[in-house]
């Protein structure tokens, strides 16, 4: 999830956009898949989602490891099954995959950066 994330970066530089790891960064992926988003409903095919929402995920993922004592990934989640890559950080498991892949899948309802507040509050 390390590299992806690192690939996440690259692909947000290629936007114009910094991400440096940090929890506020978040809310720049947010940005990134508001736009995203509009892109795909644009062109009415969701070709390419799965790839972006896997860097993207891993990216937030990582700037929640790197911010919370003991969050760690797994590959597989007893809730969502195989592959899911969930994050475990504060006595639960987050998908940080997922839930990038719902944000360009179905709009701003599904905002990364307000899901992450929420969490982080525990709320």
């Amino acid at each position: 999830m390390a590299w992806l994330a690192e690939e996440a970066v690259d692909m947000a530089q290629n936007e114009n956009v910094d991400l440096d790891f940090s929890t506020e960064s978040i809310e720049r992926v947010e940005e990134l898949l508001a736009k995203l988003h509009d892109e795909y409903q644009a062109r009415g095919d969701e070709n390419g989602m799965n790839g972006l929402a896997l860097a993207y995920g891993a990216y937030v993922g990582e700037a929640i490891r790197r911010s919370e004592t003991g969050a760690h990934w797994e590959e597989d989640s007893d809730i969502a099954g195989p592959g899911s890559y969930p994050i475990y950080w504060r006595d639960g498991a987050s998908f940080p995959v997922a839930c990038c892949y719902k944000r360009m899948s179905d709009g701003p309802e599904e905002n990364v950066w307000h899901k992450f507040q929420v969490l982080k509050q525990g709320l």
